[in-house]
């Protein structure tokens, strides 16, 4: 080891242990002779530098290499930080038959580990995306035996093209080795996909069905805006991390969808409600009246703004102002938002039901039972429309338990 490469990673596995590191489950499974491979969930630049931390204090005599995209090397100082700290570059567009025989001969010459991220590149949502198989491929070429490792918690500390990290706890947890025999060539694929799931499991982060460079990356984070606001707002007993966690995630991707990537006005609507609906939760889960709360409230306020630049008329920009106007208690404009979605779009189940709780608001409740009657004249389009429709009947019997039901509830 150099005298550079030592202060190098002395330096920085000392930031990891005092600000990053939480639990780590599994440390046993470091504690090893001999030539390893490690692959890995890959969600921030920090993922080198927490394994590096942790090799070094459960096998500290162990030398480490980090395959690493070829970009990393173009620039003068990034080129020396990065070989400085054992990193070996790898075209991942391209052939990486160079970068295999390098690992390849340090495996086997050095007895050295060589860490691995399957992705191929960090992560942009969150998910965990299935992986290449360079590392299978090498297992079987040396007969080293895999390690798979899962973080938890980098992505939201410093996610990708980020610069500030959050003052947030990484989790760590360390499987057992897994053994690649030469009878597994025939299903490397199957194979790959399982050793994803794996980390997955012990990264307690979900896995997606796509690979990555499969898929449009804008597209994926115009989805996955709605897809985390979901999950957030239901906040389901086994769920992976907490509302507000979800709601920063849509933030980040928001702010980088609307700074870096080319959107028609639709797309930017779609933005711009996601990260209002965003800010507006985090509001309400910390305080409305808080001083962050006011003050994300306000961010709602202007990004709602925004959106009514692009698209007055756009029912979900409307539903969620007229949201955003029943957190700050101005009934009559919840009220009137809420009747404009729903005459843009008379069909949403989700619409008029908060028309209806809009109309309880101000006192009109014969208003609010006539809504809730025509949802049940309305065909759920999804088992979250059927919940609704059964809400809404649940809301019509408390005020009138003897009301006689003519309308159709089922699907």
């Amino acid at each position: 080891m150099s005298l550079t490469n030592k202060l190098l990673t002395t330096s920085t596995t000392h930031l990891i242990q005092w600000f990053l590191l939480g639990n780590i489950k599994g440390q046993d499974n470091l504690q090893f002779d001999g030539p390893k491979i490690i692959i890995s969930n890959h969600s921030s630049y920090l993922d080198h530098f927490v394994i590096l931390k942790l090799l070094k204090k459960y096998n500290p005599k162990q030398k480490v290499y980090f395959l690493t995209k070829q970009e990393a090397f173009d620039k003068p100082f990034s080129k020396w930080w990065h070989f400085n700290l054992n990193c070996v570059p790898v075209d991942r567009d391209g052939n990486a038959t160079a970068a295999m025989k390098t690992l390849k001969n340090k495996l086997i010459k050095e007895s050295a580990t060589v860490v691995i991220y399957p992705e191929g590149t960090r992560t942009t949502t969150g998910e965990i995306y299935l992986g290449k198989s360079g590392a299978e491929i090498l297992a079987l070429m040396t007969g080293v035996p895999i390690i798979p490792i899962g973080m938890h918690g980098l992505y939201d500390i410093l996610p990708k093209k980020e610069l500030r990290p959050t003052l947030n706890k990484v989790n760590v947890e360390i499987g057992k080795s897994i053994y690649v025999h030469k009878e597994d060539r025939h299903n490397i694929e199957t194979l790959t996909n399982n050793h994803m799931e794996i980390i997955a499991d012990l990264a307690h982060e979900r896995l997606s069905t796509k690979h990555v460079g499969e898929f449009d990356v804008k597209q994926e984070a115009l989805d996955m805006l709605i897809y985390l606001n979901s999950d957030a707002l239901r906040n389901y007993p086994n769920a992976l991390h907490s509302p507000n966690d979800y709601h920063k995630r849509v933030l980040y991707m928001g702010r980088h969808l609307l700074s870096e990537t080319t959107l028609n006005n639709d797309e930017k609507v779609l933005v711009l409600v996601e990260m209002a609906r965003a800010e507006g939760r985090i509001a309400a889960n910390i305080g409305l009246k808080t001083h962050f709360g006011k003050v994300r409230m306000k961010q709602v306020k202007n990004l709602l703004h925004q959106a009514k630049e692009i698209n007055a008329d756009n029912p979900e920009v409307l539903y969620v102002e007229g949201n955003f106007y029943n957190f700050i208690e101005e009934n009559q404009h919840f009220v009137s938002c809420l009747e404009k979605a729903v005459k843009y779009k008379p069909c949403s189940i989700r619409y008029r039901l908060s028309l209806a709780k809009a109309y309880k608001t101000v006192g009109r409740l014969e208003d609010m039972t006539e809504v809730l009657r025509q949802i049940g004249q309305l065909k759920a389009l999804s088992q979250v429309d059927s919940r609704r429709k059964v809400e809404a009947l649940a809301i019509l019997m408390r005020i009138d338990p003897s009301l006689e039901m003519e309308v159709n509830y089922g699907k």
